[in-house]
């Protein structure tokens, strides 16, 4: 009932939610392979070939997040340029989940970066969950992506990268007419639901910054 509700009922699809059924898809994989152990040698050899596999995908991509050490080179760099921040006393707004290196204090979580609740923060860290929402909402939630786009492009500016973390800081606009620090032209022809990835990516390019193709995006 779990399984068929998650996997065909289930419309946001959120990949956090995999943690409830990944075990019981195993479990299945498990007793189908079993199944076909059972049944002849073809089948052995079936089931041994599919079960190497999955195991090399498993090790695969373990060994792959071990060594690119995302919390070393990228989590804790991050934390500790914003600790900068908050002894400045500047208002942050980024994931949750800075909250395990920042004591859970000094900064709010809001991934409509402040269309509902009117926070305006001074620094605002976008991450691959952020740049995630951000597609959703383009196609779900036009409005609220809209101010995203508009929010990044006039008011914010890319101030680090470090990985996957973007930190943005605002920029004084007090007496200043605003006007989008990026090309936006360069998306009038990207279809609906590939806008938000290429806007990103276009912020990437225009800060001159590399591997805008690659996995920080």
């Amino acid at each position: 009932m779990l399984v068929c509700a998650t996997t065909f009922l289930n419309g946001f699809k959120g990949y956090f939610y995999l943690i409830y059924v990944v075990p019981i898809y195993a479990a299945l994989v498990a007793v189908w392979l079993l199944n076909l152990w059972a049944r002849s040698p073809a089948g052995k050899l079936t089931a041994a070939t599919i079960a190497a596999l999955f195991a090399i995908l498993q090790l695969g991509t373990s060994v792959k997040h071990i060594a690119a050490d995302e919390y070393h080179n990228e989590f804790e760099p991050t934390v500790q340029h914003l600790e900068r921040y908050r002894s400045e006393g500047r208002k942050i707004m980024g994931t949750a989940a800075l909250g395990f290196g920042m004591n859970f204090e000094g900064f709010k979580d809001d991934v409509r970066e402040g269309t509902y609740s009117g926070l305006v923060p001074d620094v605002l860290v976008i991450d691959r969950s952020y740049r995630n929402f951000a597609g959703m909402f383009e196609r779900d939630e036009p409005l609220v992506f809209a101010r995203i786009e508009r929010i990044l492009s006039m008011q914010y500016r890319l101030a680090a990268q470090h990985g996957s973390f973007w930190i943005f800081e605002r920029i004084p606009t007090v007496g200043v007419h605003a006007t989008p620090w990026i090309d936006l032209a360069k998306l009038d022809n990207i279809d609906n639901g590939k806008r938000a990835k290429h806007f990103f990516r276009l912020i990437f390019q225009t800060c001159g910054l590399q591997d805008a193709e690659g996995s920080s995006l």
